[in-house]
Parts: structure tokens; sequence; C-alpha cells
């Protein structure tokens, strides 16, 4: 499978995906600044701001794994280069868990820049315009840390939502509507507040996704070749 994982990294080095995190991220960064600025007011206290960066997190790491899914699923059927991959003398699932280990590293790396660089920025604006006067302590950091693991599980998990619809039922309108609906649960209500709640929906999330991976596996296994 390492070279099934190997080959998937290859096809997207070319197309400057890793350069596409990162220029998000930063631009998402950078709206950091006037949104902390403009609402302060809602933004005192670390535990808010850390619920704004996961949920413009979201945003970038659902999109940009839905436009992922298309290359590396969607594009291999459209262009017929998944039959020759299909006759490997592999076993298929190993082809399938071979693309899914990229979409889940690409995801891990988008949730984890999309979310610490806009923290970074916001941290940087307030040691000049000070705003959370809380000091910054480990308890803070291991919360972060705690959300950063829930939500980077949950982004990749995603992932096999995408595949479903490029699989089993190939629709891109479904995808961007599945894409919707998992960017949905980070969202809502104000930005400190019922954020266990959004945790029990995004865990919920995260078991509902799990359940399509049985039929995408299933139909991808049973694929014809001819």
């Amino acid at each position: 499978m390492g070279v099934i994982i190997q080959c998937e990294l290859m096809k997207l080095k070319h197309r400057g995906r890793i350069f596409g995190i990162i220029g998000a991220s930063l631009v998402s960064a950078g709206l950091m600044v006037p949104i902390f600025l403009l609402l302060e007011t809602g933004m005192n206290d670390w535990n808010s701001i850390f619920v704004i960066c996961f949920i413009i997190s979201a945003f970038i790491t659902q999109i940009f794994l839905c436009v992922l899914s298309g290359e590396i699923f969607t594009q291999e059927y459209e262009q017929k280069t998944i039959q020759p991959m299909l006759m490997y003398p592999i076993d298929r699932s190993r082809l399938y868990y071979g693309k899914m280990a990229v979409m889940f590293m690409y995801g891990l790396l988008a949730t984890v820049l999309s979310s610490l660089l806009p923290l970074i920025s916001i941290s940087v604006v307030n040691v000049f315009h000070v705003s959370v006067t809380e000091p910054f302590t480990l308890g803070h950091w291991l919360t972060f840390a705690f959300l950063l693991v829930v939500f980077s599980v949950t982004h990749t998990v995603g992932s096999i939502v995408y595949s479903y619809f490029s699989i089993v039922r190939r629709s891109t309108l479904l995808k961007v509507l599945a894409c919707i609906l998992l960017i949905s649960p980070f969202g809502g209500g104000e930005t400190g507040e019922n954020v266990f709640f959004r945790l029990i929906s995004v865990g919920i999330m995260t078991v509902l996704s799990l359940l399509f991976l049985i039929p995408t596996l299933k139909t991808f296994k049973s694929e014809d070749v001819g």
C-alpha cells in the first residue's frame, strides 16, 4: 500500500495542492485580524476564539477534501485510468485505502494549518490590540490540542462520504451537498456557547460518515474492469 500512497502523492505534488492548503490557511489567518478587531466584544476569551478558528478550518478543509476527492476518484473514472489500476494484482481494498490515506494526510494538514495559523495571527494582534486579557495557559493549549484531534478525525472521516459520491453514486451535486452538510455542525450559535453540543453533533456526523465505508468499499471491490 505504500507504493500506492507514494504514487498518489506524486500525482498531487505536480498540482501544487500543498501550496493551495498553505495559501488558504494564510488567507484565513489574515481574515481573522479584521474579524478579531471588529468583533472583539464577542471574542474576549480564548475558548471563543478556538471555536471561530475551527469553524473557519471546517470551511477550508471540507471544501478542499471535496475537490480533492474529485481528483483522486472522480477524474480516474472520467479519464478511465481507474480500469488499469483495478487490474493490478493487489487487493482492491488496499488500493482504496491507499487513496483514502492520501486524503487523510491532506485533510490532517489542512485542519492543522487552517486552525493553527489563525490562532497565531490573533495572538500576535492581541499583543498590540489587547482584547483577551486572560493569559494563554497550559490548559488552553490542552483544550486546543484536544479540539485539534477531534476535528482532524472528523474532517478526515468525512473524506469517506466524498469517496462514496465518487464511486457508488457518482454525482458532483450530491458531493457538494454533502460538503455543506459536513460543514454545518461546526457553525451556528454564538461563538463561545454550546461548544459541547457542537462536539456532540460533530461526533454523530463522524459515526454517520463511517457508515458510508461499507457500501463504498463493496462497490469498489466489485467494479467491472471490462
